[in-house]
This record gives C-alpha cells, sequence and structure tokens, in this order.
C-alpha cells in the first residue's frame, strides 16, 4: 500500500472505498502497482478480497506482496482472500480431454469455448463467493478483477463484459448485499491503442465507474526518473457521458518497494 495514492486518491486507509465501482487501465507502461496497491489496502486491514486473476497466478501476486510486507497467503489460509485463477481454469476448460465434458460444465470460465459466451456462470460463481464472506463477517470487501482485456481475447463479446460488469458493480454497492463493497476492474497495459475492442471496453466500464485511473507513457519518451502519468477522473454515473466531475494529473516513478509521486512536470529529472 502507497501512503501518498491514498492522498492523491482521497482514500482513508482506514475506511476503504465503499459502494463504488473503480477501473483502472494504462496505455505503454505498468499499472500493477494499483492493483497492489488496493490489494494490500484491503488485505492490511483484515478485510475481504475476492480477486479474480486472467492473467497471473497466485505466487506471482504473493510475491509483490512480500515486497510490500503483505502476507497474502495468510489472509489466504485464514479465509479472508479468495483467489479465482481464471488463468487455469481457463487452460483447463481450453485444453479439456474429450471425456472430461462435465468438468468443463463446472468451470466457471466453461463460455470459453463457447461460441456464443454466456457469461452468467461466472458471475453467479462470483456472487457466491462474495456471499460466503458476508455470511459470517461484516468487514468491507474488494472483488478485483484482473485483467478483463483476456476476455475480450478469447473471443467474449465487449457487449457480454460490459454487462457482466454492470451486474457485478450493482452486487457490489448494493446495501442489501454487502455492508460494504468496492469493485475494483482492471484491464492492462501493451494493448493496441488503435484496438477498437479495447477502446470500447474502456468506454463501457466508464459508464460503470465511479472512478478511473489510467496510467500512460510519458510523452516525450522513456525517462529513467519518470516512468509514466497517472490520471485520476472522478465520475457522476447519473449524467450523461462523458461525466467527468473532476480530474487530477500526477507523474510517478516505480522503485523496488514503493511508488513516488509528483506534479506533472515537478521531478528533480525534468526541472
Amino acid at each position: 500500500m502507497f501512503i501518498d495514492l491514498n492522498n492523491i486518491l482521497d482514500i482513508d486507509e482506514k475506511q476503504p472505498p465503499d459502494r463504488i465501482s473503480i477501473s483502472i487501465s494504462s496505455s505503454q507502461t505498468d499499472n500493477g502497482f494499483l492493483i497492489h496497491h488496493f490489494l494490500s489496502l484491503y488485505i492490511r486491514n483484515g478485510y475481504n478480497v475476492c480477486m479474480v486473476s486472467f492473467t497471473q497466478s497466485f505466487s506471482h501476486y504473493n510475491n509483490v506482496g512480500q515486497k510490500l510486507g503483505v502476507n497474502i497467503t495468510a489472509a489466504r489460509d485464514n479465509g479472508t482472500l479468495i483467489f479465482i485463477d481464471g488463468l487455469k481454469l481457463i487452460n483447463e476448460c481450453l485444453f479439456a480431454s474429450p471425456g472430461d465434458s462435465g468438468g468443463v460444465e463446472k468451470n466457471p470460465f466453461s463460455f470459453v469455448s463457447d461460441p456464443k459466451p454466456d457469461l452468467k456462470n461466472l458471475y453467479d460463481h462470483i456472487k457466491q463467493t462474495i456471499t460466503s464472506f458476508s455470511s459470517h463477517s461484516t468487514v468491507p470487501t474488494l472483488l478485483l478483477m484482473d485483467d478483463l482485456g483476456i476476455l475480450t481475447d478469447l473471443g467474449v463479446p465487449v457487449l457480454a463484459v460490459g454487462d457482466l460488469m454492470m451486474y457485478l458493480r450493482n452486487f457490489m454497492t448494493s446495501a442489501q448485499t454487502l455492508r460494504s463493497g468496492c469493485l475494483v476492474s482492471v484491464v492492462q497495459a501493451d494493448k493496441d491503442a488503435a484496438d477498437e475492442e479495447h477502446e470500447l471496453l474502456l468506454t463501457r466500464l466508464a459508464h460503470n465507474s465511479d472512478m478511473m485511473l489510467h496510467c500512460k507513457s510519458l510523452n516525450s519518451g522513456y525517462c529513467k526518473d519518470v516512468h509514466g502519468e497517472l490520471l485520476v477522473t472522478w465520475l457522476d454515473p447519473k449524467q450523461n457521458y462523458p461525466f467527468t466531475s473532476r480530474a487530477k494529473r500526477m507523474q510517478f516513478k516505480i522503485m523496488d518497494k514503493t511508488v513516488s509521486f509528483f506534479a506533472a512536470g515537478m521531478s528533480s529529472a525534468v526541472l
């Protein structure tokens, strides 16, 4: 967790984001520090986390967590973190043997082998996981989805991914289902800026987000002391799109165990 980032995002460490949806995106730079910020924010405070990863194994997040002083394995073992290994489950569906149809049907990612993908099973699986928290705990709950772009890469229509996130947002922010819930969805870096599906997915996420965090590379190119820019946009979904309420732009430098932030153009490297 990065204290300076909490200040930038107007987040209180002891009172995590409540009943909001946050989308994280990037273009040609790393946004992983944002993922680990929210992950560690909830785990450090003993809150509940359901993480659905389409890109990395549990060991990856655990290794980064150790650098940040967060014991992700302990959180999993004590039941405050449930990790849904989408990468593994998707591979099981794609490379299942012909006689293993029963196992594929029970897999929440069985839609990846369907010519007309239906994400209802995935939604039900996530909802059931979150509900298992609320049945015995009243602490805040985070649902972290990393990386939704993988679903479109697998042929799932952007509309279907957008609908999934709309339903998950409604579930996570409803006072009838959770005392305090937050949804963080991620679209990772290295996407083609000209990819229409990628842009459409980001637009769909914006329609279901209260805050957008976008990391981008510097317009001036590579700099060893400034790794990119972070644009924070607070949104009001009740308005017509684009519905920017306010925005903040910062530059950042990623180090081994922390991230430093500074106002655009104020790094000592560019002064």
